[in-house]
């Protein structure tokens, strides 16, 4: 369905009609903006210690217009054009505003305007300051939650390198299946193995500070214990009320494995194994789900699915815990080093061999790539690329056979972030210069819900879920895996 950002077939959610969206802007946003001041503030202390004057009068700077901004806010004045800087957008973000929303005020205006706006006018704040032109606010809360995600990495590492080797053909064993027999073994080992991997990308995705910025690490932890748990059944059905894959409430999966399948057969039938299989993942968070994406992109790459995986992230800071280049890249050292690590245990070793496998095999050779187009840092529901990004979806759609976007706001750039009936079918919902153009790769989205807007599910579902699960929509405890099927389109 095509249709202009003001002229659209269903309203926006919005402070005004959205009760989630109304506790967003006025609860729990200002309560990040607080952490960024506290954040500015302990800089401040330790510049004011080493007589460091052009960084105290920036840092001061930089503290009173965080808070006219927080007030700006509060007083639900109209959104301001963005102050210049040298970011690179500013005039496509003012145009936007000025287009589709002139005049609007933060309780009126569009989520998925006023929220990008947010965040892109604060890292504008920063890229002003010359001390503090490159200083990732962020980057403290999201080193310190992967920290805490250790012993989950441990163990989901150890996990991730014997999924890789179950799928080997070489690793059989004793059974000595040959032939058909073979074939089937190694088809099975390979579906479990994918449902399992891509499950975990999926549930990862519960950890994400900008939704739960006051997330203890008791409460993270339990959050991956349930993961592993779910993890270790093999990403088949649930076998206890504690097993969060029952909350998987729509589920392309296999659908997705028969496109995998479908690209690795692509070259077996031209007779090579030479042929370039790319997948693109448009990342969310860092920290315990980037690990998570790095588990399946290995996957895919190491069977063979993958010969070139492109990971796209935030060049700017981004909703507290999205992926900078500087933490995707910090994140490989970590995986890498066992000094970052407590013990030796085989879970460690393993890790550690894959992790240095990714830096050093996969990265530095190209094999891994991470790019930060400043689409993704844009207001634009994802439909508009062929509009505001126009070469990065030319490059996109002519090498990429499947895009996968992971996480909440990432989904909601997909489907507009209107209120759609909730049946609405996923492609329909996302729109056709991006779903059902020809050659354009297969889309698909792994979403733990913390918002409202939603498409895909059975008819009746979601009114079951108000009466059983009020407000499940905002907990991230339920997840969709959708697929729009793009040039693999029967």
């Amino acid at each position: 369905m095509e249709f202009e950002p003001n002229k659209t077939p269903y309203a926006y959610c919005s402070a005004a009609n959205n009760p989630f969206t109304q506790e967003s802007l006025e609860v729990r946003v200002p309560q990040i903006m607080d952490e960024i001041v506290n954040t500015v503030k302990r800089e401040l202390i330790q510049d004011q210690e080493l007589g460091n004057a052009a960084r105290v009068e920036e840092g001061n700077k930089i503290v009173q217009e965080l808070m006219e901004l927080r007030e700006e806010m509060k007083r639900n004045e109209v959104l301001k054009p963005l102050a210049k800087d040298s970011i690179g957008d500013v005039e496509e973000y003012n145009q936007y505003g000025e287009n589709y929303f002139k005049g609007e005020r933060w309780f009126e205006t569009p989520f998925i305007w006023w929220e990008p706006y947010l965040y892109r006018r604060i890292a504008g704040i920063f890229n002003r300051a010359v001390t503090y032109k490159d200083f990732d606010y962020f980057e403290h809360q999201k080193k310190k939650t992967f920290v805490a995600s250790a012993q989950a990495v441990i163990t989901l590492g150890g996990r991730a390198y014997d999924c890789v080797e179950e799928c080997k053909v070489e690793n059989i064993g004793e059974q000595q299946v040959q032939g058909l027999a073979l074939q089937d073994e190694m088809a099975k080992r390979r579906l479990v193995g994918f449902l399992e991997v891509l499950q975990t990308s999926l549930w990862g995705n519960q950890t994400d500070l900008s939704m739960f910025p006051d997330l203890k690490s008791g409460d993270l932890e339990k959050l991956q214990a349930k993961l592993l748990a779910s993890g270790n059944n093999g990403g088949g059905a649930a076998k206890d009320d504690d097993n969060i894959n029952k909350n998987l409430i729509s589920n392309d999966s296999l659908k997705i494995h028969q496109i995998f399948e479908r690209i690795n057969s692509r070259n077996e039938a031209n007779g090579t194994n030479g042929g370039v299989k790319r997948i693109d993942i448009v990342l969310d968070n860092s920290g315990f789900e980037l690990f998570n994406d790095l588990i399946f992109a290995n996957w895919a790459v190491e069977l063979g699915y993958a010969t070139e995986v492109v990971f796209h992230g935030k060049r700017i800071p981004w909703y507290v815990s999205d992926v900078t280049r500087a933490d995707f890249e910090w994140t490989l050292e970590c995986c890498s080093n066992a000094d970052f690590f407590s013990g030796n245990s085989q879970d460690i070793l393993k890790l550690i061999k894959m992790g240095q496998r990714w830096r050093d095999q996969y990265y530095k050779t190209g094999v891994w790539r991470f790019e930060d187009d400043l689409f993704w840092t844009g207001p634009y529901p994802t439909k508009y690329i062929t509009k505001y990004a126009p070469e990065l979806w030319k490059k996109i759609s002519a090498a990429s056979d499947m895009l996968l976007f992971k996480g909440d706001l990432n989904y909601r750039k997909l489907v507009s972030d209107l209120k759609w009936p909730e049946d609405t079918p996923f492609e329909t919902a996302i729109g056709k210069s991006i779903s059902t153009a020809p050659g354009v790769p297969a889309i698909v989205a792994l979403r733990t819900l913390k918002a409202d807007t939603i498409v895909g599910l059975s008819s009746g579902l979601s009114a079951r879920l108000d009466s059983e699960d009020p407000g499940w929509k905002h907990k991230g405890k339920y997840g969709v895996i959708q697929l729009g099927a793009g040039k693999f389109r029967d």
